[in-house]
């Protein structure tokens, strides 16, 4: 009676395990599918975001660009618009991809309840960021320069510009040197742009 009481018991553990086991197995392989999935849906939305940017700056320097240059506008609004898109687009991209990972989402909530003091912290790191941001506006709304413009740096240095962005300006030299400035340096300093 004894030895049938402890093999029933023995029994009773080895099915009790098997069905943990299985059990623990199906969920392992559930948990796995899920992340699988969750990682797909991610590469997925980062890719189709990729592929909107390029299709997007495609079609603005097909079809807008070959417009403006052709009735002889100027191309620096075109140029940063078209980079404030671009970046726009890649931030909700991005956004949208990061919201399919339940820890993120997690995470946005708790952002959400401190935002003020993170748009606090964040403005004051980024404080060098932002000022070469704004002074790009200023830049492209005011237009003391444009693209394609030779101007003169502190009476000392010449070139053309060939880029206004989100950041910098970048001039060619007459050496054929690229030369980066960021906006909010640039907007400082004493230019001259010859009529």
């Amino acid at each position: 009676l004894h030895r049938v009481d402890r093999r029933q018991r023995q029994m009773c553990i080895r099915d009790s395990c098997y069905f943990f086991k299985k059990n623990k197995n199906e969920s392992m392989l559930a948990h796995l599918f899920t992340e699988f999935r969750t990682a797909s849906m991610v590469v997925l939305i980062l890719i189709i975001t990729v592929v909107i940017v390029f299709c997007f700056n495609w079609f603005l320097r097909r079809y807008i660009k070959r417009s403006l240059t052709k009735h002889g506008r100027d191309l620096t609004t075109f140029q940063f618009v078209r980079h404030i898109l671009s970046a726009l687009i890649y931030l909700i991209g991005i956004s949208v991809a990061l919201v399919q990972i339940p820890e993120f989402k997690l995470l946005g909530h708790s952002l959400l309840a401190g935002a003020g003091v993170i748009s606090l912290i964040a403005g004051l790191a980024s404080q060098q960021a932002l000022s070469n941001i704004m002074s790009g506006i200023l830049i492209v709304m005011f237009k003391p320069f444009k693209l394609d413009d030779k101007i003169t740096l502190r009476g000392t240095f010449s070139g053309i510009v060939e880029d206004i962005n989100l950041r910098q300006v970048v001039i060619r030299d007459l050496e054929n040197n690229r030369i980066v400035i960021p906006n909010s340096v640039i907007s400082c300093l004493l230019y001259t742009s010859p009529s």
